[in-house]
């Protein structure tokens, strides 16, 4: 049993009547509950440690219970008598941070904490084939702290002719997420862009709602918003990855290059990866020749440089590689050109652009802007010059430097195939400093 304020309990064994000839009954007036139960965590009763509210989180899968345990910022697995906390493999404090309620916190009397189908609230699925169990959080961050928050008809408001919903974005930021876990491995595997109102397990993988119609009043109208409602099965087409509801969205990954006991200069990017488009019963696959991610983006604590949009180099045309690396029609960008021989693909096109360490100047300009939901972050253009001088462009020089790869061009014409990106092999360069 898990309660929204304590820590969860369970009753043992079952209550049985026994006759004389040894046949058992089960016996349904309530006897099991007058056993003594057991408490599933040893703490004390004010940490309400494994407390939950979240009903729709609450799954029984082949590898135990899983469970959100959302204002306390964990997750929980209770298997063979013992309850883990899953959180701890490697992401603990992000749970920490971004599992609670950002509208729990700015409204605590918000009524609608636990249904993410017209308000906020968390659920889990798992998905039977891939045996992997999904974690989802809808949430709100309410930018106007001064805006009202009306109970009686769980609206906002600003004075008394003026209600709106989660729909302006203006007012309020999605901080809605999803994430998948390994049971098997204990490994937490990735975030997920789509963001569900309502999971649906099935036998064969799982289902989601994209969304609900809403309606707002403006001014003293009412009156409804365009949003759409789909059911969509997951983990299910292959001739195109990283669509949502019928809407393309991109696949990213991000590592680091760590060497903690020197300084080094990072020499070049490689990586081994293998793309192919998957024929239309699973079976057939065709191994793409020159498929690639198409944007990248170096950072450390003290250097970045900027997006970079990658261009595979051409094998004909020798002189069509002079033009790289130039600065994007935009100015927003550098295209750059990425070499590829047997599946590895190679590029060293990348220097330092911020416009400003503050050394001299004292200022304080962060890189990134990290949204409301706690794993997409934006590059603060402010922060970057890419018009910067040749002579003033640093070589990257650190303990440690990460690299973003991400695909973004997912349509009707360039649909994204499936993209295994087996190994990372960079070049550095020892510091003689």
């Amino acid at each position: 049993m898990l309660f929204e304020k304590s820590e969860p309990i369970y009753f043992p064994g079952v209550d049985q009547l026994q006759t004389k000839d040894g046949m058992k009954f089960v016996v349904g007036d309530g006897g099991l509950f007058a056993n003594a139960s057991q408490s599933m965590v040893n703490a004390d009763d004010e940490l309400g440690y494994g407390h939950c509210i979240s009903s729709r989180s609450a799954i029984n899968t082949p590898y135990g219970l899983f469970w959100i345990s959302q204002n306390s910022g964990k997750i929980f697995n209770f298997v063979g008598g013992q309850v883990d906390d899953i959180t701890r493999y490697g992401m603990t404090n992000w749970f920490f941070n971004n599992l609670p309620s950002h509208m729990l916190k700015q409204c605590p009397e918000y009524p609608h904490y636990d249904n993410p189908v017209i308000g906020v609230g968390c659920q889990a699925v798992y998905d039977p084939q891939y045996k992997l169990i999904y974690f989802s959080k809808k949430d709100y961050y309410l930018h106007d702290n001064s805006i009202n928050f009306f109970r009686d008809n769980a609206y906002f408001s600003v004075g008394s002719s003026h209600s709106f919903t989660f729909n302006l974005d203006k007012i309020f930021e999605d901080a809605s997420w999803v994430a998948s876990y390994d049971p098997e491995r204990k490994m937490w595997i990735s975030f997920h862009t789509w963001k569900p109102s309502f999971l649906i397990p099935s036998y064969d993988h799982f289902f989601s709602v994209d969304r609900v119609k809403d309606s707002a009043e403006h001014f003293g109208r009412r009156y409804d918003l365009e949003t759409s409602n789909t059911l969509w099965k997951h983990n299910d087409r292959t001739d195109s990855f990283c669509v949502y509801y019928d809407e393309p969205s991109y696949w990213e990954i991000e590592y680091p290059i760590s060497t903690p006991n020197n300084v080094n200069t990072l020499r070049n990017i490689e990586y081994i990866l293998e793309c192919y488009r998957l024929g239309k019963y699973k079976h057939d696959s065709f191994h793409i020749l020159d498929e690639n991610f198409d944007k990248a983006l170096i950072y450390n604590s003290e250097q970045v440089s900027g997006w970079l949009n990658l261009n595979i180099k051409e094998k004909q045309n020798p002189y069509a590689n002079l033009v790289y690396p130039r600065l994007n029609e935009y100015g927003y960008s550098y295209d750059i050109m990425v070499a590829k021989e047997e599946n590895k693909y190679r590029f060293n096109q990348f220097w330092d652009i911020v416009k400003d360490r503050g050394e001299y100047s004292h200022l304080e300009q962060p890189f990134f802007k990290t949204r409301a939901n706690g794993f997409e972050k934006d590059l603060v253009i402010n922060s970057v010059d890419y018009n910067k001088f040749i002579t003033d462009r640093k070589k990257f020089r650190h303990y440690e430097t990460k690299v973003i790869l991400k695909r973004t061009i997912n349509d009707e014409k360039n649909k994204m195939p499936k993209m295994i990106l087996k190994l990372a092999n960079n070049k550095l360069l020892n510091s003689l400093r």
